[in-house]
């Protein structure tokens, strides 16, 4: 399994959940009905000619090739981490955002193609390229190395997005890069766009409508406290009753070793700049013994 951080599977991440699943639904079932290569974007005819502007959105929904899906799937699954940490509303938010700004990048650059002459980016593949690296872009930028530790880590990452970045080439270079720089201009902030979340009213359909088909179980290991010190305080508690299950003398050793040096300002720094309050990394990394893995999973875990 890809690593990540927090609890595996989709717990409090639930429209990456209904990302996946839709994308995954969508690109089987237009495998089953053989109208995969239906789906592409062309300025001439299907935007200047036929006006068909819905292929804007409809390219957006489905991956190109069943190997395409498993990439992208592995990556979106693997940036649910985003979503916890941000919250579901946010990631909603940055998911439109991405795909309506590296749309209108993607339409932009055939029309400079065409008007330059090059033939190469007369088309615009199906698949949500522009969502997978935007979300890669923060993915890179937001989570710290130790985090990954726990698994493969950006090798992988990056191993999974060059496959992607060079299943159409030269089409998927194109729109790869427009989701790359569609992830900079949400981090830079462009208009405020961070800001932008979607209507209330339509939020509220969502939970009362969407979140119950895609809601997942509290994992069975999870902590069942909802702050750090609680958390931390039921790790404590079960390895403490390991010890006492496997003999008193490593618990002994660890009580003699005396308290913990206190947290590195780069650990510390690390942490806070995945959005989290200094007051609550030092309580996380007091707790998990200045274990900045542990601290940021601990965190990312109590995040709604």
């Amino acid at each position: 399994m890809l690593p990540g951080g927090g609890p595996s599977g989709f717990y409090n991440a639930p429209v990456t959940k209904a990302i996946i699943f839709s994308l995954g639904f969508n690109t089987l079932l237009a495998t089953m009905l053989d109208i995969r290569h239906k789906w592409h974007l062309q300025l001439y005819p299907h935007l200047f000619v036929h006006y068909q502007y819905w292929r804007l959105l409809t390219t957006n929904l489905l991956f190109p090739t069943t190997s395409t899906l498993l990439f992208g799937s592995l990556l979106l699954y693997h940036f649910r981490v985003l979503e916890r940490t941000w919250s579901s509303n946010k990631y909603a938010a940055f998911a439109f955002v991405s795909i309506v700004c590296s749309t209108l990048l993607n339409v932009g650059v055939m029309v400079l193609a065409r008007w330059s002459g090059i033939k190469a980016v007369a088309k615009i593949p199906i698949g949500p390229f522009g969502l997978v690296f935007a979300g890669l872009y923060q993915y890179l930028r937001a989570v710290p190395e130790p985090v990954e530790a726990r698994g493969a880590g950006r090798g992988m990452i990056m191993l999974l997005g060059g496959q992607l970045l060079l299943s159409s080439f030269p089409e998927s270079l194109v729109v790869s890069g427009c989701g790359l720089l569609a992830g900079a201009i949400y981090e830079a902030n462009v208009g405020e766009i961070k800001a932008w979340r979607f209507p209330r009213l339509l939020q509220a359909m969502a939970r009362k409508l969407v979140l119950p088909l895609v809601a997942s179980a509290t994992p069975q290991d999870r902590p069942s406290g909802t702050t750090i010190e609680d958390q931390m305080r039921e790790r404590r508690e079960r390895y403490a009753a390991s010890m006492r299950g496997m003999g008193g003398s490593t618990a002994h050793r660890v009580a003699m070793a005396g308290p913990p040096p206190p947290p590195s300002p780069d650990a510390v720094a690390v942490l806070e700049g995945m959005g989290f309050s200094r007051e609550r990394v030092l309580v996380a990394l007091r707790s998990s013994n200045n274990d900045v893995q542990r601290a940021a999973a601990a965190l990312l875990d109590s995040r709604d």
